[in-house]
């Protein structure tokens, strides 16, 4: 099954197991000139994974080519490290708090 449609899958699955019903609409669709399956009229060009990585940017040709997208980008991050700085700023407060609170043993 492996580089191969879903519609061609198919067909071949309906041609070993498909009945007269399967039969007679392929029979229909040879008169009429209509496909067989949908799909099979429109195959879709496939590649290999190497082949479609080189048409894509890398993230820092895509930044350059966007700033937009880069001043968005650049922006989550600052916020995400300024969230982060208040959360430990609040945990180094309760720590200290807790500290203070606490019994001292003799």
């Amino acid at each position: 099954m492996q580089d191969k449609y879903s519609s061609t899958i198919l067909g071949e699955l309906m041609e070993k197991a498909g009945d007269d019903l399967w039969k007679r609409h392929v029979a229909d669709c040879k008169k009429t000139g209509a496909p067989i399956l949908p799909e099979a009229s429109q195959p879709r060009p496939t590649k290999n994974a190497s082949e479609s990585s080189k048409d894509l940017p890398t993230l820092d040709e895509f930044l350059q080519a966007n700033p937009a997208v880069k001043a968005r980008q650049e922006k989550k991050t600052q916020d995400r490290l300024a969230k982060l700085a208040r959360r430990k700023e609040q945990r180094e407060k309760k720590a200290a708090a807790a500290k203070l609170e606490a019994p001292i043993a003799n």
